[in-house]
């Protein structure tokens, strides 16, 4: 799962989680009440965090 910071000039600017940019837009989509093909051309994606980002176990009983 993916954080995203949503930006649009209208509708200003807003957080959502998404596997992929697709879901992320139609997740916005809903939160703003606006149509996804809309804000797929308009909006910036800024992708903020990715859980893989995240050490994972095998890191974590390396001590790393």
């Amino acid at each position: 799962m993916k954080l995203y910071l949503v930006r649009h000039p209208e509708h200003g600017e807003t957080t959502v989680n998404g596997r992929t940019k697709y879901e992320a837009v139609l997740a916005v989509a809903r939160k703003w009440g606006t149509r996804w093909t809309k804000l797929a051309r308009e909006a910036e994606f800024i992708e903020l965090f990715d859980e893989t980002m995240l050490p994972g176990e095998e890191a974590a009983e390396n001590g790393t």
